[in-house]
């Protein structure tokens, strides 16, 4: 006895250390990745357009059904962080403060998920790889607040057990239905990375055996979801092309394809920690050889398909002793992460590095280990549970060399293209320059750095052509506007392609080096100055297009377009004036998405009563650079015509050349005169 009660003693103090060990361990991997994170690494222009965001909330400026300046996503985590907002300092913590909160939630809830859906003695595997998970899902949890993840997560593995509680009992369940469908919803209008998860736990939730008890849960599931998708609904009613292009899929061959060839053999080692990015998604990785990702591969590979095997067995037996369908909570997890590798490698948006679109996987993975892990006895037993604690020391050294990478400043800001604003700030605030335009990446930091005292505007929407962008139309309005470039890695408008640009169309500048950001500043174009814009009481419209209306062409509102179909030879626009005026250039701007133009137009003047052609045919062809103010203006949707200063009359603009069965667009024409 005395020695049986020893060993008791002695199991239950070497339990009670290792599990001690362990959170120790989590806890310390997370505060490293946080607060080198903190020290390192600037804010970037994802985590500031957040809080920007939430400042707007925050003064009462907006309440936005969208993402800023991308077509889709419900900034959730926005109005989570605007009660805050104005407490927040204008740095790394003020970006990233909700990502500990969330980060930190989820993996309490993950914790509870795996007590609740394993036995006693069955939970270890589950708990060890929810505290130690892999590097890549660590950066995420601790260290990088890209915008939506943090909540998609925290509603991911509620959604996961809701439905496992919702599936295990034997009467329906409207309440937590209900509030399963509210999170769905909710979660599809935050991010559609969650349309598996939604998938997987509405089967779940809903197919439990019980004919009767699935259909009164899937009314109040139905009910739940509509409510949470009431964003998503009001932005593609008030919002034209919301949404849009984002469900686009390839074909089902080179999707298996690029199932196989790029998702698994790539992706999936990503997503587990063996070839992290240094940051975010970034394509410099931490390479631990190609046998390393093999094994990776095989471990995965094995493990879906224990449970595929386990749980086929199960759904047929169960299904057919209950005379209706049967799920239970594992098959969630497996439809999960089979859907998220199938869609990830059929969207036409990623690449096999967005190892982000595969984060469900990561999220479900600790699930399938620990049900593998439960079905499993003996030496089998035995064999997964080394797995899994070889797989977590592999996760303690993977990401103790990624945090390796975080304490060097200079590396890791070169890599995520996110170098310290601090000597940049102090040289604009000296030449009294509180407007400028940057890459999105850079543009967003300014102005959240700044604290307002800079507003820094896109040049164009890089992500989402024709999308607009915020800050763009108050920053066009200035004079005195600065470009700040860079040929940093990873820069979308690199210096070199400006410095072209501005040299191709004659404007002058001042150049200034500031560490690797360029800026360009004090324009001038000789051939804008003097150009005034005509006010539209000084013309009147008119066309031979039957039934066209031509008023918004000169109400001054862009968002109206003018619109006829289908485009034929011979259709013109006139434009009369109260008094002959020196044309000195013609804009035509185009609505921002779906519109039509034709090949060639024809200008004609009239001039003491007699039209005359100028310029010969003129093709379509977008300004690559605008002049506003004398100075370089990017990314509206427009085309200049320039004329040699005629004295006119009238104007007459002709479709030469008609593109067949395309409309005729145009938003607004801009007359300028001498």
């Amino acid at each position: 006895m005395p020695w049986g009660g020893g060993l008791i003693v002695k199991s239950t103090n070497f339990t009670l250390i290792a599990i001690v060990f362990i959170v120790l361990v989590a806890i310390v991997l997370r505060l490293s990745f946080s607060y080198f994170s903190l020290v390192s690494l600037p804010p970037s222009g994802d985590e500031a357009i957040a809080v920007l965001m939430a400042n707007e909330i925050a003064n009462g400026a907006r309440y936005p059904l969208l993402f800023i300046g991308q077509p889709y996503q419900f900034p959730i985590e926005a109005y989570l962080m605007a009660p805050l907002a104005k407490l927040m300092p204008h740095n790394s913590f003020g970006a990233r403060y909700q990502v500990l909160l969330l980060g930190g939630l989820s993996c309490l809830i993950f914790i509870l998920a795996t007590r609740a859906l394993f036995p006693k003695g069955k939970r270890w595997p589950g708990w060890l790889l929810v505290l130690i998970p892999s590097a890549y899902w660590l950066t995420w949890q601790s260290g990088y607040a890209a915008p939506q993840y943090s909540i998609s997560s925290v509603f991911a593995i509620l959604m996961f057990y809701l439905a496992a509680t919702i599936n295990q009992r034997e009467t329906p369940s409207p309440v937590l239905s209900l509030l399963l469908g509210l999170i769905a919803g909710l979660s599809l209008s935050n991010h559609l990375l969650l349309v598996s998860v939604v998938i997987g736990t509405v089967l779940v939730a809903v197919l439990n055996g019980k004919a009767s008890c699935s259909l009164k849960n899937m009314a109040s599931y139905t009910t739940g979801l509509l409510l949470g998708l009431i964003p998503l609904f009001l932005a593609l009613y008030t919002l034209p092309n919301a949404y849009e292009n984002l469900a686009a899929r390839l074909p089902l061959y080179p999707s298996l394809q690029r199932l196989f060839s790029d998702t698994l053999n790539h992706s999936i080692p990503g997503i587990m920690g063996v070839n992290p990015p240094y940051f975010g998604d970034f394509p410099i990785h931490l390479e631990w050889g190609d046998t390393l990702k093999s094994v990776a591969v095989f471990i995965f590979i094995t493990i879906i398909s224990i449970v595929l095997v386990s749980r086929s067995y199960h759904f047929i037996k169960r299904s057919r002793q209950s005379g209706w369908l049967h799920l239970g909570p594992p098959d969630m997890f497996l439809g999960t992460t089979v859907l998220s590798m199938f869609l990830m490698a059929s969207s036409t948006r990623g690449s096999w590095g967005d190892f982000r679109y595969l984060l469900p996987v990561a999220w479900s993975f600790p699930f399938l280990v620990g049900h593998v892990y439960h079905i499993s006895k003996g030496g089998y037993a035995k064999l997964i549970g080394s797995l899994v604690l070889l797989i977590a020391v592999f996760n303690i050294a993977s990401s103790a060399a990624v945090i390796n990478v975080w304490r060097n400043p200079a590396i890791i800001q070169t890599y995520a293209d996110i170098p310290n604003l601090a000597r940049f700030q102090a040289w604009m605030q000296k030449q009294d320059i509180k407007y400028c335009y940057a890459t999105f990446w850079l543009a967003y930091r300014i102005s959240y750095e700044s604290n307002g005292q800079l507003i820094c505007a896109p040049v164009y929407n890089e992500r989402f052509p024709t999308w607009p962008v915020p800050y763009k139309e108050l920053v066009d309005r200035q004079k005195n506007v600065a470009f700040v470039v860079s040929n940093s890695y990873g820069s979308k408008f690199s210096a070199t392609k400006f410095q072209r640009l501005v040299d191709e169309y004659e404007v002058q500048y001042q150049r200034e080096q500031i560490g690797p950001l360029v800026v360009y500043h004090d324009f001038k174009h000789r051939h804008s100055e003097g150009d005034i814009l005509l006010n539209s009481k000084r013309y009147r419209l008119s066309t031979n297009i039957e039934g066209s209306n031509t008023n918004m062409l000169s109400d001054g509102d862009k968002k109206q377009s003018w619109s006829i179909e289908p485009q034929n030879q011979g259709q013109f626009i006139e434009v009369t004036f109260d008094q002959a005026i020196i044309l000195s250039s013609l804009i035509f701007h185009y609505p921002r998405t779906n519109f039509g133009v034709p090949i060639n137009l024809r200008v004609s003047v009239l001039q003491n009563q007699v039209w005359t052609e100028l310029s010969g045919v003129i093709p379509f062809a977008f300004d690559r650079l605008q002049i506003t103010h004398g100075r370089p203006v990017l990314g509206r949707i427009q085309q200049t015509i320039r004329f040699p200063g005629p004295r006119v009359d009238a104007i007459r603009i002709e479709v030469a050349t008609p593109e067949f069965g395309k409309s005729w667009d145009l938003s607004e024409i801009s007359i300028y005169t001498r």
